[in-house]
């Protein structure tokens, strides 16, 4: 990969795989670092949702508040619930909804969740969260976002109790946010 950066630093192909790269890693520094060269180049490829990649590496990188203040701007753009064409290279939903729960921002987790088809069976409008999220056969986030989650929302059980979108999934946001 470096090599390909010093013989196309002017190649966004080459940031963007760098980014990729980076993100398996585990170095999402690097990763929002290269993304942003990539972009600023100009981006050719469309294997992914570039503004879902750039919150889940904000969100896994530690910068919640700027992942939920990106969540929350896609949510009234109309951005970040519309269904995506394959869930592996969109990840806008369940990291949009993860930063809005790690920031503490019920109203718009629960517009998110208003917002979202309800799955076939369920009734509470929250589970779309929690789908999206936990996935239907294996999880979408990483265990520490699941767990951290699990956490905020343990810690705050009252806001969410008094939030009518939110509280019928009270036990699964905050005890079971594994896959079935």
């Amino acid at each position: 990969m470096e090599r390909w950066l010093i013989a196309g630093p002017e190649d966004a192909d080459a940031h963007l795989w760098a980014s990729r790269i980076a993100e398996l890693r585990g170095d999402y520094e690097r990763a929002l670092a290269e993304l942003e060269v990539a972009e600023s180049i100009g981006i050719q490829s469309g294997i992914e949702n570039r503004p879902g990649f750039r919150l889940s590496l904000l969100l896994r990188g530690g910068h919640t508040a700027q992942a939920a203040a990106m969540a929350d701007s896609m949510l009234a753009a109309g951005a970040l619930t519309n269904a995506p064409f394959l869930r592996e290279f969109d990840r806008r939903r369940g990291y949009g909804a993860a930063a809005l729960l790690l920031d503490k921002r019920w109203e718009s987790a629960a517009k998110m969740a208003e917002q979202m088809r309800v799955p076939a069976g369920e009734t509470a409008q929250c589970t779309t969260l929690l789908m999206e999220m936990v996935g239907y056969d294996t999880a979408v986030l990483p265990e520490n976002l699941r767990r951290a989650i699990m956490d905020t929302v343990s810690a705050h059980l009252p806001e969410i109790r008094n939030n009518p979108v939110l509280a019928p999934c009270e036990r699964g946001l905050s005890q079971r946010l594994f896959p079935r």
